[in-house]
């Protein structure tokens, strides 16, 4: 195989382990936002989980154009212990949970 045969099957390769890549985190992140959502008893936590799953793909903000909203909806309606929870869940867990995996593509189980 020739230089430019091996590229392009390198490129290709590298192209789906991306794709697989920000598929996974964005279905861990709507799962374990949609967990968040829940846990605070917002109607349609399942719904809000998957636009978040979307959501995910955009760079650094995808899964707070989801959460912050609503966390703001619930200090305007009086629910400050399910905002506060809800803001510690997703900045902490949801937010650096593609950092975690990221990391971990290069241990021996990924």
């Amino acid at each position: 195989m020739n230089d430019a045969g091996r590229k392009s099957v390198r490129h290709r390769v590298i192209n789906r382990a991306t794709i697989k890549g920000t598929l996974v985190i964005g279905i861990v992140q709507g799962l374990l936002g949609g967990i968040g959502f829940s846990f605070v008893g917002t109607q349609g936590a399942a719904f809000w989980g998957a636009v978040m799953t979307v959501a995910s793909v955009i760079p650094g903000v995808g899964p707070a154009l989801v959460w912050v909203p609503g966390a703001i909806y619930l200090f305007a309606t009086s629910e400050t212990g399910s905002a506060i929870g809800l803001t510690l869940w997703c900045a902490l867990v949801v937010g650096t949970i593609d950092n975690v995996i990221h990391r971990c593509q290069t241990c021996s189980f990924w």
